[in-house]
């Protein structure tokens, strides 16, 4: 495990750290690192010093102070005492480089000076995701100099704030929530693994982030039924007592629930299978459409646009879409359609047979196109696919079959 710490120039007091309302030394010092080492299996110490620092006593002390560990190695991390844009990130630098790939860290902020506290969670961040970093603990020793103890304070679920902004943009951006599920099941899996007899633990978050990674799961693969029957289910989890457990141990969910359940809740439908509900299955389905399309999903959107218009013809024919032989035989006679008219246009297609046509048409040409992955010579390019699905895909289909969109 390795230490991160920052050491500054202004003289610093004895006193008597505290963890857990515990002492910790069995005599007072100025120097928080000897207390985190009581109960931090830590091998290497890195001190971040500014020139001046590197002159000051505390840094000759904090090295005698060390030196009686054997086993733990001490070493600077020069870096500047200047606050300028540049030398801000000339820090970032000088912190990531002093960690190595898949290390193990514990931060100590209790002497830093300006804005490197703030810095170092960023960098915490930044760590974790892009070289694997696992970060223990961030320490902050709260000394009060009209107090004999010092409590060291853990500010570890602050960098867990993070992780809910990364999962949270995730969201926002893509519709994926594979994140903030995960996020959630933590909770609930973590609160299981400890011993918590006065605190009733939660009973639904697992289950509520389970619901959304299995919906958001559905809706990458373009598993249309998935998404209607995984949307029910989470509609039926019960809102009141959910709502005082993620406000209780996922505060930061608790201001994206309604975002979720608009976002998710309009696809709901229990039994989307059953031939009685094919008209409300095809409207959700054209609802998830319409949510592709917004998400800038390109691919899903063409690949279940294509899939939904053979639906559409087999229920507006009275045909039970889900059946493989109707679906055949409606798919067979749209191309014998198109083969009829292979020069159709929007200006000369003027019977609804005529627009189904044409949609189909461009359907099967940007499905196989994507479908093939540009393995052939001619291909559209991915502006084109892209503005294919901005400005033409609902409209066209909204055009033939109104009765089945909302």
């Amino acid at each position: 495990m390795q230490l991160l710490t920052f050491l500054g120039v202004f003289n610093l007091e004895t006193t008597q750290f505290t963890w857990q309302k515990k002492p910790l030394l069995e005599n007072p010092s100025p120097y928080v690192v000897e207390a985190l080492l009581k109960f931090n299996e830590i091998q290497k110490i890195s001190v971040f010093l500014t020139p001046e620092a590197e002159q000051h006593k505390n840094w000759k002390g904090l090295q005698e102070c060390i030196s009686k560990h054997k086993k733990i190695s001490i070493e600077p991390v020069p870096i500047s005492s200047k606050q300028t844009e540049e030398e801000l990130w000339n820090l970032f630098v000088k912190v990531v480089d002093a960690v190595p790939p898949n290390s193990e860290i514990i931060f100590d902020i209790t002497h830093a000076f300006r804005s490197i506290p703030f810095l170092a969670f960023l960098v915490t961040a930044f760590l974790q995701k892009a070289r694997s970093v696992t970060v223990k603990s961030v320490y902050y020793g709260a000394f009060d100099r009209n107090q004999p103890e010092t409590p060291i304070i853990d500010l570890t679920p602050a960098i867990k704030l993070l992780d809910w902004l990364t999962a949270t943009e995730q969201f926002i951006t893509t519709g994926s929530s594979i994140n903030l599920g995960n996020l959630l099941s933590k909770i609930q899996q973590d609160f299981s693994s400890q011993d918590r007899q006065k605190i009733t633990p939660p009973r639904l978050l697992e289950k509520l982030g389970t619901s959304i990674q299995d919906i958001s799961r559905s809706l990458e693969l373009i598993r249309s039924m998935g998404v209607l029957k995984e949307t029910a289910k989470l509609q039926k989890i019960p809102a009141q007592e959910l709502a005082k457990e993620v406000g209780y141990f996922a505060k930061p969910f608790e201001l994206l629930s309604e975002q979720i359940q608009q976002s998710y809740g309009q696809f709901a439908l229990s039994d989307p299978e059953k031939l009685e509900n094919s008209q409300s299955s095809l409207q959700k389905q054209f609802l998830l459409l319409r949510w592709y399309v917004k998400k800038e999903q390109g691919t899903q959107a063409i690949l279940l646009a294509r899939e939904w218009l053979v639906s559409a013809r087999c229920v507006a024919k009275g045909m039970d879409y889900l059946n493989k032989g109707n679906r055949e035989q409606v798919e067979d006679e749209l191309n014998q359609m198109k083969g009829s008219k292979p020069h159709l246009t929007l200006a000369t297609a003027r019977t609804k047979d005529d627009k189904i046509t044409l949609t189909w048409s461009n359907l099967i040409k940007y499905r196989n196109d994507i479908a093939h992955a540009e393995m052939r010579r001619n291909s559209a390019e991915a502006t084109q696919l892209q503005q294919y699905v901005k400005n033409k895909l609902i409209q066209e289909i909204e055009t033939v079959f109104s009765e089945f969109t909302v």
